[in-house]
């Protein structure tokens, strides 16, 4: 089961009314559509999507005094349409994502917006053909991995194997189009934010997930595709395209099911996870 929660609304008073409760069970019951627009803790923050009516519930629990607004995703009747071109010379706004480098300067923001929306259906296309073939698709519970990272029993980071092709093909098409269009809208970084974040030491970009705001200027990411964990600048963050969205991370948080630390510890000794890193290398070298 996944837990949601209501984007930009909050109880009228700090407790939600029974009232609240009934109507949103009422409409669960119908045609609706969560759209979902980032995570706080463990839950996604939706907006309920009318399927018949196309009405913004989250709008439409305010005005029936329901709930208290407190953001744009319980304003607008639709904040899932798309925003206006803005027509100023190398700014374009493309869908939700608002580019700022066009591919050269004299281009008219209509070349510099066809540019861009022709590399985005190129990589659409190009990422459905490596679409991942699980060799044990028969049995939906099982997946092919290899370990990256152990950090103890409890924190094993693996990798996807039978995503690799598709992979490789995201990353070339990730580096190509965050080198040439930068998104201009910040979001509110909060913690579970993904994102891209451009690594300066390598001169990379990475797909990557807010674990800790550090500061106000730093932040410490968990980069999704490599399983790495570094702390950079809040300004090397860009929004994350819709299109590399759709390519699940292929690095996995995993842990090892009904073992516990010895003796009723709360942690693992570092004989243990050396124990297990030892394990693993043996078996790469078969």
């Amino acid at each position: 089961a996944i837990k949601t929660s209501l984007k930009d609304v909050e109880p009228v008073d700090d407790v939600w009314s029974a009232e609240a409760n009934q109507q949103l069970q009422q409409w669960m019951k119908n045609s609706v559509k969560l759209i979902c627009h980032g995570k706080k803790d463990d839950s996604y923050l939706v907006c309920l999507r009318d399927n018949v009516t196309d009405e913004n519930l989250n709008k439409k629990l305010v005005r029936l005094g329901l709930a208290k607004s407190s953001g744009a995703w319980s304003r607008s009747s639709k904040p899932w349409t798309k925003p206006a071109t803005n027509r100023k010379i190398g700014r374009v706004k493309v869908s939700k994502e608002t580019v700022e480098k066009s591919p050269s300067p004299e281009l008219s923001p209509t070349t510099a917006k066809n540019t861009f929306t022709k590399e985005i259906e190129e990589t659409r296309r190009a990422l459905k053909k490596h679409e991942a073939k699980d060799l044990n698709r028969g049995d939906p519970w099982k997946v092919n991995v290899h370990p990256k990272k152990v950090i103890s029993p409890d924190e094993i980071y693996v990798a996807l194997t039978d995503e690799t092709e598709r992979y490789d093909e995201m990353n070339k098409r990730l580096q190509r189009i965050y080198k040439r269009f930068s998104p201009m809208d910040v979001p509110e970084w909060q913690v579970g934010s993904c994102c891209v974040v451009y690594l300066k030491n390598s001169q990379v970009y990475r797909r990557a997930s807010i674990i800790e705001m550090i500061s106000a200027d730093e932040v410490k990411v968990l980069l999704l595709d490599i399983g790495e964990v570094v702390i950079v600048s809040i300004s090397d963050l860009h929004r994350l395209f819709s299109v590399f969205s759709e390519v699940p991370s292929t690095i996995l948080k995993v842990k090892l099911g009904g073992l516990h630390p010895p003796c009723g510890s709360d942690r693992w000794p570092e004989a243990s996870t050396q124990y297990l890193q030892d394990i693993i290398d043996d078996h790469d070298k078969c």
